[in-house]
């Protein structure tokens, strides 16, 4: 199921539109991993356009205890 608070980052372009990110949360938390061959600058212009998106609520932050994706490399987490 999708959430409708990613939807700006799902509309953000990609190098040969991979979309190389990947959203987890844990309650009101979104992690942020990138692809281990993707490039995290994507994931970085998927980030820019939640924080466009949702600029009077959005933080960005590293947190601590993540859980690890398979495939993937932790870039950082958000609330928006």
């Amino acid at each position: 199921k999708s959430d409708p608070r990613l939807e700006a980052a799902r509309l953000a372009p990609s190098a040969v539109n991979s979309q190389p990110w990947y959203f987890t949360h844990e309650g009101d938390t979104i992690h942020v991993h990138c692809s281990q061959k993707g490039s995290r600058l994507d994931a970085g212009i998927a980030l820019a356009h939640l924080y466009v998106a949702n600029g009077e609520t959005f933080r960005f932050f590293q947190a601590e205890n993540v859980p690890q994706v398979t495939g993937y490399r932790y870039i950082g987490s958000c609330t928006i």
